[in-house]
C-alpha cells in the first residue's frame, strides 16, 4: 500500500508550511532586533573565542553575532540547529 497526497491537500499543507515560516521568520527579526538594545547580555558564543562575539539562543537555534562598536551594529554570522561546530 502506498499513500497517495491529492492536490488539495498539498496545496492546504503549503498554505501551513508558508504561514509558519512567516511567523517564524518576523519573530526571529524581532529577537535580532531586540538584541540591539543590551547586546552583551547574551552569552559570549561558544563557538568563537571573543569577548565582542554572543550567541542569541532563539527556538532552540543559536545565533552568533559579532557586536561591532566601531560601526554601531551587529553583525550576525550564522545560525545553528543542534550542532557543535559553525
Amino acid at each position: 500500500m502506498y499513500i497517495y497526497y491529492d492536490d488539495r491537500f498539498i496545496e492546504r499543507y503549503l498554505e501551513i508550511y508558508q504561514y509558519r515560516a512567516e511567523i517564524f521568520e518576523k519573530e526571529l527579526k524581532n529577537a535580532i532586533l531586540g538584541a540591539t538594545h543590551y547586546p552583551y547580555k547574551h552569552r559570549k558564543s561558544k563557538y568563537f573565542m571573543s569577548e565582542n562575539i554572543r550567541d542569541l539562543i532563539f527556538k532552540g537555534y543559536t545565533i552568533p553575532f559579532r557586536i561591532d562598536e566601531e560601526n554601531n551594529r551587529l553583525v550576525i554570522l550564522s545560525i545553528i540547529k543542534y550542532r557543535n561546530n559553525v
